[in-house]
């Protein structure tokens, strides 16, 4: 893409001043209505906001008929990147804006993944949701996962359990 396609600024330039594609430089947020005073809008880098993050951190979705977009893996057919999750993990604080892309912020920890399974799940059940080989892990457990600094991965697979059917 080479220029915005919302203001048509040209790669390396600064978004126009209500560009609804520009990202807050002070909360990462869509600056035309961010809300901060002081953040500017950025430079358009010639990608959406976001995607090479998405790439960088393996977040993914693919749209499945019936099902809506469900979370993915890069290699499946279809997938693409998952900025739904990637703003969200930014509001829990996972990933953290700073002032020019995404950046991981505070490392997952079980406790995190247990409070997510534990609307769905009894303790037990997230005992063994911890332990049981898991496809979306390409069966690995989400405990050796988390041993093996895969934490980010292991969130996801988390989200993806609780929310239904996922690849």
């Amino acid at each position: 893409m080479d220029n915005c396609p919302s203001c048509d600024t040209s790669t390396g330039v600064r978004h126009s001043e209500h560009c609804d594609v520009a990202r807050c430089s002070s909360c990462g947020g869509q600056r035309c209505d961010c809300g901060c005073v002081e953040g500017n809008g950025g430079i358009w880098t010639g990608e959406w906001p976001g995607k090479a993050e998405c790439r960088e951190y393996g977040l993914y979705a693919v749209l499945v008929p019936y099902k809506g977009w469900l979370r993915a893996k890069a290699s499946d057919e279809g997938a693409i990147e998952d900025l739904n999750s990637l703003y969200a993990m930014g509001q829990s604080g996972v990933f953290v804006w700073n002032g020019v892309r995404w950046i991981r912020g505070r490392p997952i920890e079980v406790t995190d993944i247990v409070r997510v399974l534990g609307d769905s799940l009894s303790d037990e059940g997230v005992r063994q949701w911890l332990q049981a080989p898991s496809t979306y892990l390409d069966g690995s457990s989400p405990a050796d996962a988390l041993l093996a600094g895969q934490d980010l991965r292991v969130a996801e697979a988390a989200r993806a359990f609780v929310e239904g059917p996922y690849l």
